[in-house]
């Protein structure tokens, strides 16, 4: 049986070791001004957790406008952690992260069976910022091994470009920016709560092929992703529009 640690649990023990760490004989970190400088954490936007912290038992399931394939998502896994915030250099400060894995499988009027699409999309939430990473067997353009990633929103919701680096580590290659923000959103009959509308376009090579694709996201505060268009423009077969359906969000 699996133990879970809640966070409040894992900060405390963050806490623990770390002073472990700066408190014992010989191994106190110091200030230029000689004072020992305590660890400094930052935890995720509440709000940002509060609206987009889902929990195993979520699910979307959204119709594929083009193939007419019915695509269930579901979260498979939620985890908040503290990571230093140095990146490649190790500093004083931490800040907490929330990873949540989405899978996909595939329904269809033909298939009683729901079969795994190999598609997942891993969203990455930390300070007020959520970040997405999309890979998917079915095509050659996005094997687990290279993900695309998005610096996918502020939150809350604000205009503007989105092109950004995180750290040392990660380095977006995709131009995104959020134009226009719907304090209501009307889709297959649903309204939806303050909904933004995410675009990002992608040029970049992969294996010594040049890939262009141009990306629209509709997340909604109540419900996430809601929409979802897939446009390849040197590639027809990326070319997918999802559209929620239905939906249960656990928190």
């Amino acid at each position: 049986m699996k133990t879970q640690i809640s966070f409040k649990s894992l900060l405390v023990a963050v806490v623990a070791v770390t002073s472990i760490v700066f408190f014992a004989p010989g191994c106190k970190k110091k200030s230029n001004d000689g004072k020992i400088q305590m660890p400094e954490f930052t935890l995720l936007d509440k709000d940002l957790k509060a609206d987009f912290g889902y929990k195993p038992g979520t699910y979307w399931i959204y119709k594929d406008s083009v193939s007419g394939e019915i695509d269930s998502a579901y979260v498979s896994s939620n985890m908040d952690t503290m990571v230093n915030a140095g990146g490649c250099v190790l500093s004083n400060s931490y800040y907490e992260k929330m990873d949540i894995l989405v899978k996909f499988v595939c329904v269809t009027s033909l298939d009683a069976n729901p079969k795994s699409m190999g598609e997942e999309w891993h969203l990455s939430a930390r300070y007020h910022i959520m970040d997405m990473f999309m890979s998917n067997k079915k095509d050659s353009l996005l094997p687990a091994s290279y993900p695309l990633g998005a610096y996918l929103f502020d939150y809350p919701f604000q205009p503007g470009d989105y092109h950004k680096t995180t750290g040392c580590v990660i380095s977006y290659i995709d131009s995104g920016y959020i134009k226009d923000i719907y304090p209501h959103y009307t889709l297959n009959g649903h309204t939806y709560n303050s909904t933004a509308i995410a675009n990002h376009k992608y040029e970049f090579f992969r294996e010594s092929q040049q890939i262009k694709t141009s990306n629209s996201f509709y997340i909604s505060s109540d419900a996430g992703i809601i929409k979802a268009v897939f446009n390849g423009a040197d590639n027809p077969s990326f070319y997918r529009v999802l559209e929620l359906q239905r939906y249960n969000i656990v928190k």
